[in-house]
């Protein structure tokens, strides 16, 4: 990681799998003020308590380490320990999300012929950072990623297929 290309970037993406580059990339962002948009991070990490949004699936809150805690238990941990959006998603049911010391929200994702779940929390997080960049409230963000997330796995293969801007608009528009 190089200080120069976080200092350039309005909103950065961080995938947690890199350990200590992803770590360094992290402390960059405090440091320089740089909003992120992470996925799967535990409550307890670095990551998810500097984050702007935390993407949580329901792989993650069927860790071994949530294993005796209900959704909403976990919710709460994550919750409690960042200033930053939390969104659980859940496959086909309800996401929840919210924001510490405010009461956890409930959206129904879009409803899709699934092809492929390939990239489909990629682009969920991809969303999250085009709502970020573009000022969306924490329900405008949720919905939009769920949006991109829905076409992103109507389609095989997404990489060459990606969701446009005029589809995420028609989907969001049509519910």
């Amino acid at each position: 990681p190089k200080e120069e290309d976080i200092a350039s970037c309005k909103v950065a993406a961080i995938d947690p799998y890199f350990l200590e580059e992803t770590q360094k990339v992290a402390e960059l962002c405090v440091k320089l003020g740089k909003p992120f948009v992470t996925i799967d991070c535990r409550h307890d990490s670095f990551l998810h308590q500097h984050c702007a949004i935390n993407v949580v699936s329901k792989e993650c809150t069927g860790s071994e380490q949530y294993k005796d805690k209900t959704v909403e238990e976990i919710f709460g941990l994550l919750t409690e320990t960042t200033d930053g959006l939390v969104i659980i998603t859940r496959g086909e049911k309800e996401m929840l999300y919210g924001r510490k010391g405010q009461p956890m929200k409930k959206m129904k994702p879009f409803t899709t012929t699934v092809k492929s779940t390939l990239g489909a929390g990629d682009t969920f997080k991809a969303g999250c950072v085009y709502g970020l960049l573009k000022g969306m409230s924490d329900d405008e963000i949720v919905r939009f990623a769920s949006a991109c997330s829905a076409i992103a796995i109507s389609r095989f293969p997404l990489p060459l297929n990606p969701p446009t801007m005029d589809e995420v608009e028609k989907l969001i528009n049509a519910d």
